[in-house]
């Protein structure tokens, strides 16, 4: 396990790590293909559970309107929009998004949850309007 964890740390610090563009939409942009894998196998599938974890914790309902910044592939905003809440998920990537919104249709969700691109510290929203921020 030890070895995996290694060659997988070389790996991303291989292809992922820039410091030109650390953080960015850009950086997500090229890694988006393999983050949903990266996660399950950092987090040994553990990142689920979190998610799931936070929802309960919000206590979110269908009557919600729900802001999920650096939303990244959508799975929070997807499990926000399963409980029937109105969800707007935010994120510099256009390829995260790009796979936030194939996982949104496939699950069934395109009527709850919408997808923009943006950066969460320059928007121009009224967050008194959403119930959850997330």
């Amino acid at each position: 396990a030890a070895i995996v964890a290694i060659i997988a740390a070389h790996y991303y610090n291989a292809t992922v790590i820039r410091s030109d563009d650390l953080g960015t939409g850009s950086m997500f942009d090229r890694i988006a293909p393999h983050y949903d894998r990266a996660n399950d196998f950092m987090s040994l599938g553990l990142h689920h559970g979190w998610r799931e974890a936070l929802i309960d914790v919000l206590d979110v309902q269908k009557t919600d309107r729900a802001l999920d910044l650096a939303t990244g592939t959508a799975d929070v905003a997807i499990l926000q929009g399963k409980r029937g809440a109105s969800v707007l998920g935010v994120d510099p990537s256009k390829n995260m998004l790009d796979i936030g919104r194939n996982k949104i249709t496939k699950a069934g969700l395109d009527d709850f949850v919408k997808l923009v691109e943006g950066d969460a510290t320059s928007l121009n929203l009224n967050s008194s309007i959403y119930d959850k921020i997330t």
